[in-house]
């Protein structure tokens, strides 16, 4: 019984400090929650950021790039009704073309396109269209005559460098009044948009791309094995001018990287807190303990004492009134321990005015009770007497060879009549108190008003 009161008070403990605990968490859990979402609205905020200065940067060069080709629109230099026979044809263009590459570090090199004549002019000289497409420059030829604005293309330098070429259609008249369509070609490195588009503060697991009309020009990064784009990351999408759409993706495994530190501190913080708890628990437990041990104990006596006197009550009752299978009484007994349900029911009265008598009323609370099949229930004492209902499953012979022991143990005691009928056990106390009666020779007796009396008084 000690042993199960004490892990039952060990499990109240710990719930104890569970229930406890449960408002710890549910702050952990929030802070947590509101820190990654923070961390999230940060990212958020810096590629937002980033992508209003980017926008505002590629306006600027994209201005720069439109300027150049209307000032090349309108110079005779790049007009074949103005130019001049080479050498100084082309020594002006490739100055000019020089000095705008000086003033535009945002390109690597600028070309002059001409499908007509099949070359291509620079700043270091002439090229065939066949080579420069095929060794310096590689990439399509397939350009838009009808495109007035600016499109793009992904192409190879030398030593298989990537780089983006900004197509600008320039439209002149010849000498027969014909529109002549030449290209102005703007290459920009991968090392400069890295420079311009890059996400410095993820150089590795950032994704960056410029699309134009679908086609991905620039790449830098790509999405990490088993994340996909739409779920694991976080995506920052801006439209540029003359078509371009520039797309930065941070996965969201960086950002609760990111939370690292706060997860380590206040982790700490938590197990310390938990370490702490439990032990201020098990420093206080002791007294604690004795405390609820001591309501256990008392709980259990007050218990005990309770049903001893509900049962005390049934007993009483079954002297009072009569009693019927299945009524109230009789499920009073049957809740309250009393198996007035057993075969055999007869009625005991003991005189306790001798050791003779008092070894009888041992063998009834220890012998007669010590069998599963019959139970002694003893009635309060009045009278220095006692009443025992003895109900019992044995045999009717096993019984009376009790009756007869008892009866030969020498002692003044009243023994009523084996019943079966649940109705006849107040005829059993009867004979039983006649019994006693007639062998009182004192004169005393036992009346039954008397025993009445005590009764109520008791209840």
């Amino acid at each position: 019984m000690k042993k199960a009161r004490k892990l039952n008070y060990i499990h109240f403990v710990i719930t104890y400090n569970f229930v406890l605990l449960i408002p710890m968490i549910i702050v952990f859990c929030s802070v947590f929650i509101m820190e990654g979402r923070q961390q999230v609205q940060k990212i958020e905020t810096m590629l937002r950021s980033y992508g209003e200065r980017e926008e505002e940067y590629w306006h600027q060069q994209m201005s720069v790039v439109n300027f150049y080709n209307t000032e090349c629109r309108y110079d005779k230099r790049y007009n074949s009704y103005y130019a001049e026979k080479p050498p100084g044809y082309f020594l002006d263009i490739e100055t000019d073309l020089k000095q705008k590459e000086e003033n535009f570090p945002f390109v690597e090199n600028i070309y002059l396109y001409q499908p007509d004549r099949e070359r291509v002019l620079s700043s270091g000289g002439l090229y065939e269209a066949d080579y420069f497409f095929q060794s310096i420059c590689m990439m399509e030829r397939d350009f838009p005559e009808e495109q007035e604005a600016i499109c793009a293309r992904k192409a190879v330098g030398k030593r298989q460098q990537e780089k983006m070429v900004l197509i600008c259609p320039l439209r002149t008249w010849g000498k027969s009044g014909e529109n002549e369509v030449q290209y102005l070609l703007f290459t920009i490195t991968r090392a400069r948009l890295k420079d311009q588009f890059g996400i410095s503060e993820f150089p590795e697991s950032g994704v960056t791309r410029i699309i134009h009309d679908g086609e991905v020009l620039y790449e830098l990064g790509k999405p990490a094995a088993g994340l996909e784009e739409e779920k694991d990351y976080l995506t920052y999408t801006r439209d540029l001018d003359s078509g371009f759409r520039v797309i930065q993706m941070i996965p969201k495994d960086v950002v609760y990287k990111n939370m690292e530190p706060f997860l380590k501190g206040y982790g700490i913080w938590f197990g310390c807190s938990v370490v702490t708890g439990f032990g201020l628990a098990l420093y206080f437990s002791r007294r604690r303990y004795r405390s609820f041990q001591w309501l256990m104990e008392n709980n259990e006596e007050l218990e005990e004492e309770r049903n001893r006197l509900r049962a005390e009550k049934c007993l009483y009752e079954l002297l009072r009134q009569d009693i019927q299978e299945g009524d109230e009484l009789w499920k009073s007994c049957l809740e309250n321990g009393i198996y007035v349900n057993r075969r055999y029911k007869f009625f005991v009265i003991v005189p306790q005015d001798s050791e003779r008598n008092q070894e009888i009323c041992d063998f009834f609370n220890k012998q007669m009770s010590g069998s599963s099949i019959t139970t002694a229930y003893p009635l309060a004492l009045f009278e220095e007497a006692r009443v025992y209902l003895i109900c019992s499953d044995e045999t009717r012979i096993e019984l009376e060879q009790k009756r007869d022991r008892c009866s030969k143990m020498g002692a003044d005691i009243g023994i009523g009549e084996l019943c079966m009928d649940i109705s006849r056990i107040r005829q059993s106390y009867r004979e039983a108190s006649r019994a006693l009666r007639s062998l009182d020779k004192t004169g005393k007796g036992y009346p039954e008003v008397e025993m009445n009396a005590f009764r109520e008084a008791v209840e």
